[in-house]
């Protein structure tokens, strides 16, 4: 399984997936829901990244462009995956983009190392 994004602090791992969907959530009996196929892509990403040492807590972030509105939730699946799902506003300055998803990591610098995958 290839991740979009891995990063890995010290103290923290995340996988992140980033979707670019003109529609991030999906209507339901007319209630807004997030799209299930991506929560279940991610879950299977963190499954797997689970077992290997080290990384038995490794967090999940699905990233969305906002296109009109935004959201930042974040829960825990299943017991133990931390899972976010949040947006990110790309028709702001390049710097401003970063700041901003820097904030939505929890880290105030980049120091991360990333994965090739």
């Amino acid at each position: 399984m290839i991740t979009d994004v891995t990063v890995e602090w010290s103290d923290r791992k995340l996988i992140l997936d980033c979707k670019y969907y003109q529609q991030a959530m999906t209507t339901h009996y007319d209630a807004l829901r997030f799209d299930s196929g991506n929560l279940y892509q991610l879950h299977a990403y963190l499954t797997n990244k689970a077992v290997e040492p080290g990384w038995e807590d490794v967090e999940g972030m699905l990233l969305y462009p906002s296109n009109g509105y935004s959201f930042d939730h974040t829960f825990t699946l299943h017991g133990h995956h931390r899972i976010r799902i949040a947006t990110v506003d790309l028709q702001q300055p390049w710097t401003s983009i970063e700041s901003e998803l820097l904030e939505l990591f929890g880290r105030n610098q980049p120091a991360a190392r990333m994965i090739n995958n």
